[in-house]
């Protein structure tokens, strides 16, 4: 059941590895499976997050759809915090979401502005 749902995911959505090394034989195995379900069809990017990987690494990781982000951990979460820190929506967007039947997170669901991607150009009520 759970490898039908990584199966799902594998196919939908792209996918973050931290803490996976490209090396690992489990991984190996999973990864080359799931590419032989899905092969030919492509499937969405995907990304790893490595301190250092060797470029011929890079390369195969990349035929393979897979983006390697050149840093640790630690790196990564502080990058993506600047990235999101100084964006909000209104609180009442969040509120028409919530009334439209969408399960939002109880960390979101306060009344302080809630993150939203930077390149909005315009208020999620304007008409556009």
């Amino acid at each position: 059941m759970l490898f039908d749902l990584l199966k799902k995911e594998f196919a939908t959505s792209t996918i973050l590895y931290v803490g996976y090394s490209h090396n690992d034989n489990n991984w190996k195995i999973l990864l080359a499976e799931l590419v032989s379900d899905f092969s030919p069809a492509s499937r969405p990017l995907s990304y790893r997050v490595a301190p250092s990987t060797p470029a011929l690494d890079l390369e195969i990781l990349h035929s393979k759809g897979i983006e390697t982000i050149s840093t640790d951990l630690s790196g990564f979460v502080k990058a993506a915090a600047l990235e999101v820190q100084d964006v909000s929506v209104k609180v009442d967007y969040l509120k028409a979401i919530q009334s439209a039947g969408a399960l939002v997170p109880s960390s979101l669901s306060r009344s302080a502005p809630i993150p939203a991607p930077r390149n909005k150009t315009h208020s999620p009520d304007s008409r556009a």
